[in-house]
């Protein structure tokens, strides 16, 4: 799945429109929607922050604090993250295979509760 791909996606299963997720809005519904595209296409597909950044507008720090800040607030079971979150994960399920792909530098705790949420994933190590 390419950035366009996810994000498009990510606006039909929020309801939150593309140029809205794009802007610069710190309204709750968009910044989430925000936030879980780029969780998604960072853990889920493994798309370069830089990319992901750029099509969004903003720093890959941005997109690195993003990701953190869904983790944290599903650690915490907060019920509009985990809403959404099951709701995006649930229509990729659906549409396709999803393909972990795991850098290194990735927890590995994190990892293996993510892998929770699929019993078909399939673990791919590259070199």
């Amino acid at each position: 799945m390419n950035k366009y791909t996810l994000l498009t996606m990510v606006s039909e299963v929020t309801g939150i429109e593309t140029n809205k997720i794009c802007g610069r809005s710190r309204q709750r519904e968009i910044v989430t929607a925000r936030h879980l595209y780029f969780y998604f296409g960072r853990f889920y597909f493994g798309l370069k922050l830089v990319d992901m950044a750029r099509l969004i507008g903003c720093h890959h720090a941005s997109v690195i604090h993003a990701c953190d800040k869904v983790a944290d607030m599903i650690s915490i079971d907060d019920p509009i993250y985990i809403r959404e979150h099951d709701r995006i994960r649930d229509k990729l399920t659906q549409e396709r295979e999803l393909r972990l792909l795991v850098p290194y530098s990735v927890n590995l705790a994190e990892l293996i509760d993510h892998l929770a949420y699929f019993p078909s994933i399939r673990v791919i190590a590259e070199s």
